[in-house]
């Protein structure tokens, strides 16, 4: 039969021929599309055994059934097969042409299947074709022909046709161009994401700069604020607008509220490293009394806070400014104090000044207060509350941000501060690893830190040996680099209580809940941490405990030394527990055997109180501990000072016993008639200040005088007993 001579393999060149589907001219249907691959096979399936001839009478064959079949003679049939092979062999001819274009377009394998696809020019023809028109029934196509679709001028040419009237149709065929504009279509979104980054550089004016802003905002609290405020002021021309961001937050969205007095600052104790800030010219002995600093003048320096380390200290100003001044061995300053670090390297060595004053021998950038560059904070910064531990420093800004410097200090001396970086000589942010509300108090011990945030949560890093950050290590070397990052430290039942005030001694730590609970923990061998020691807890409380002696009894804040801690409530009770020595001020004759463990080491009549009881006869409003000694402001602002005196670390003068204790009243003629509103404590010296009145009239400050000349000033001085009469 002759549909089946007509059958040919399918070859690669047979793969991309294409058909095309007429228009009715008659109906207005859809644009020609793309057969899905089901539909052309079954298309391909139909079989056009007639010739070209019968075409248009196929779709009548099939709807009045049975047809009578066409019966030719011997030379009729033979006309037939010849006119056939001729066909064939034209439209082989028409073929290559449109297999070789189809070969040369790289897009066309995209969109040619195994079966036949539509042109471009067929699809325009179509086009004004309504939309949910169902496209005409199509003739059956032979295997192996190719079809052109025609172009719009012979739209209704009627069929059959010659393969004339098809001939032209094929060298101006537009079936190439589609797929050349099909993967521009596609490459389409491409471009889209380049746009914003076109219009980046374009824009100059105040809406760029608008759409630069909000990433420094974002970027403030969290990893790499420093960095980007930093640059902040060097960027574009209209600084305000951009800095504008990335500044502190309106006073409306601050949480924490800086202080506001001006506080006039009285001086004694240890200077053996410039710890007391009163500058090279005054020399290394202890200073014995009180005396007034002038590098911290209200009228020119106007310090509101002050923080006092061990042997260093960190002061806020009324201008929002941060000295700092004392041991900067472990980078507890926060800024440089070599001179190789102080000045660039083009300046000859010989004209820079000596490092070490000639007379006391101590650094002359340590010794006196210093400020700490402001290119170390995101532009605007407003500082509301300062800290400092032995080694390290810490500040807290008014939106609930953290930034420290410095080093914490393991058994062994080595420093560590955050991971990866072991010292920090300048600041850097804290608590950008983590996700926490904003902080709302930061209070720094020896070697370890605690924080509280807004949402009462308590937060504890740093050196964890002694317990003091309230879990327990396992592996003291693995633990280390995890503990430097601020962690939760649950409070109370499952964790359940939220934080108000935390407050970091020496090495031990406590927790003033909400509801007013007392929590504790750290080493206790002596009782500092307010529990009876037993076999189970003989060196430290590992967890937060519930100190039933100081819960429900209105303790709005805690300080501590290295044996002992203190206790004061808003009665202003001073309680005080740990080792049984001067440092607590209690008479021990005339305490009962309650609370009083007797040491079993024989070491004199030493003994460890792990009840807090109240200081007879003294009411407070500030108490400040340290070491072995304490200071604390009275309900009538004066100052009183117990403990270990062998530094004058006590203020009492020059004749003052080693030891002190019993509250004993700081009776200098400089501070006697003051009155005093602040003390603090370091390692071995002492601090006291009263209010600036700018209004009054200045009382004539005496010059800081030698020291050959304090010690005459001392004998002729009577001592005055203490507030209790001791």
């Amino acid at each position: 039969m002759a549909p089946k001579k007509q059958k040919m393999p399918e070859t690669n060149s047979r793969r991309r021929s294409t058909r095309v589907v007429e228009q009715d001219a008659d109906k207005d249907d859809e644009p020609a599309q793309s057969l899905p691959a089901p539909s052309r096979k079954r298309k391909a399936a139909v079989d056009d055994a007639t010739s070209a001839s019968k075409k248009p009478n196929t779709t009548a064959a099939k709807k009045t059934q049975p047809a009578k079949p066409t019966i030719l003679t011997k030379a009729e049939a033979a006309e037939a097969k010849a006119a056939l092979a001729k066909k064939r062999k034209d439209a082989k001819k028409e073929k290559k042409p449109v297999a070789s274009k189809k070969a040369k377009s790289p897009p066309a394998p995209t969109k040619v299947t195994k079966t036949t696809t539509t042109t471009r020019k067929a699809r325009t023809a179509k086009s004004p074709a309504k939309s949910g028109t169902t496209a005409a029934k199509k003739p059956a196509v032979k295997k192996g022909t190719t079809m052109t679709a025609p172009s719009d001028n012979t739209k209704t040419v009627t069929r059959p046709r010659k393969k004339s009237e098809w001939a032209p149709a094929v060298p101006v065929e537009t079936k190439p161009a589609a797929p050349r504009k099909a993967p521009r279509e596609r490459h389409l979104p491409t471009p889209e994401p380049k746009a914003p980054a076109k219009a980046k550089p374009a824009p100059k004016g105040k809406a760029a700069l608008k759409d630069k802003a909000p990433p420094k905002t974002t970027a403030a609290p969290k990893d790499k604020a420093p960095t980007k405020a930093t640059t902040a002021p060097t960027s574009k021309t209209p600084a305000p607008e951009v800095a504008a961001p990335s500044k502190t937050k309106t006073p409306s969205s601050a949480i924490n509220t800086p202080p506001t007095t001006i506080l006039k600052f009285f001086v004694f104790g240890e200077n053996g490293f410039g710890e007391l800030g009163l500058g090279a010219n005054y020399n290394n002995l202890d200073v014995q009394r009180p005396r007034y600093n002038k590098l911290l003048a209200p009228e020119t320096v106007g310090v509101v806070e002050l923080a006092a380390g061990a042997m260093h200290c960190v002061a806020l100003t009324h201008d929002n400014r941060i000295l700092t001044w004392g041991v900067n061995d472990k980078g507890a300053l926060g800024r440089p104090t070599k001179n190789e670090d102080m000045y660039p390297p083009e300046v000859p060595r010989e004209d820079l000044p000596d490092e070490e004053d000639s007379d006391s021998g101590m650094n002359i950038y340590e010794v006196k207060p210093m400020e700490v560059d402001s290119k170390h904070f995101p532009d605007g910064t407003t500082f509301a509350k300062v800290a400092a531990g032995d080694s390290c420093s810490f500040v807290l800004t008014t939106t609930g941000e953290l930034y420290g410097w410095g080093s914490f200090l393991d058994i062994n001396s080595n420093p560590h501060f955050i991971p990866g970086t072991p010292l920090a000589t300048t600041p850097i942010p804290i608590g950008t690893t983590i996700d926490h509300a904003p902080f709302v108090d930061i209070s720094i011990g020896s070697n370890h830190a605690l924080a509280v945030d807004t949402d009462g949560v308590l937060y504890s890093w740093g050196n964890g040996e002694a317990m003091q950050l309230g879990r327990k290590i396992v592996d003291r070397n693995q633990n280390l680099e995890e503990d430097l990052v601020p962690r939760r430290l649950p409070v109370g039942p499952r964790g359940a209580n939220k934080v108000k005030r935390a407050f970091a001694c020496s090495h031990q730590s406590f927790a003033v809940t909400t509801t007013g609970d007392v929590y504790g923990w750290g080493p206790d061998g002596d009782g500092q941490v307010g529990f009876k020691p037993t076999d189970e807890m003989k060196q430290a409380v590992v967890n937060p405990m519930k100190i039933p002696h100081l819960s429900k009894k209105g303790v709005v804040a805690m300080t501590g030394g290295e044996k002992h801690s203190v206790a004061l409530t808003d009665k202003g009770d001073v309680l005080t527990f740990g080792r049984l020595e001067v440092q607590l001020g209690l008479n021990k004759e005339k305490l009962g055997p309650e609370g009083i463990i007797h040491s079993e080491e024989g070491v004199g009549t030493s003994a460890l109180l792990h009840i807090p009881t109240a200081i007879p006869d003294l009411k407070a409003t500030m108490v400040a501990s340290a070491g072995h000694h304490n200071i604390a402001i009275t309900k009538d602002n004066k100052a009183v000072a117990w403990g270990v005196n062998n530094v004058s670390q006590l203020g009492q003068g020059k004749d003052a016993d080693d030891n002190i204790p019993f509250p004993k009243q700081i009776a200098d003629p400089r501070v006697k008639d003051l009155k005093l509103v602040w003390c603090g404590t370091g390692y071995q010296y002492g601090m006291v200040a009263c209010e600036y009145d700018p209004s009054a009239e200045p009382a004539p400050v005496q010059e800081m005088p030698a020291p050959d000349e304090d010690v005459v000033m001392q004998d002729a001085e009577p001592t005055t007993n203490g507030a209790n009469g001791v």
